[in-house]
């Protein structure tokens, strides 16, 4: 994916430089103008590739964990929080 965004970006900045060697008629002026949108153009894909990266392993949990989601351990018994902790340490 990276190499045809960078492929992308790399063409875009061809396209935009012939277009303004098109209409300048000059060297350097297009080649500015390639240069800031290659530059351009590479930063903020650099960011929104660093925005959208999540460090987290496959069906890790990104929410806090409540203790109140825990009490119950064994459905249809009604253990008080004390017994518990005291089997738990």
């Amino acid at each position: 994916m990276y190499l045809l965004m960078g492929l992308m970006i790399v063409g875009l900045a061809v396209l935009a430089g012939g277009q303004v060697w098109a209409v300048a008629g000059s060297v350097t002026l297009p080649l500015l103008s390639g240069s800031a949108v290659l530059i351009l153009l590479s930063w903020l894909v650099r960011g929104w590739t660093k925005h959208n990266k999540v460090d987290c392993h496959v069906g890790e949990v990104q929410d806090d964990l409540n203790e109140s989601e825990f009490t119950t351990l064994v459905p249809g018994q009604q253990t008080s929080r004390d017994r518990v902790q005291k089997k738990v340490m």
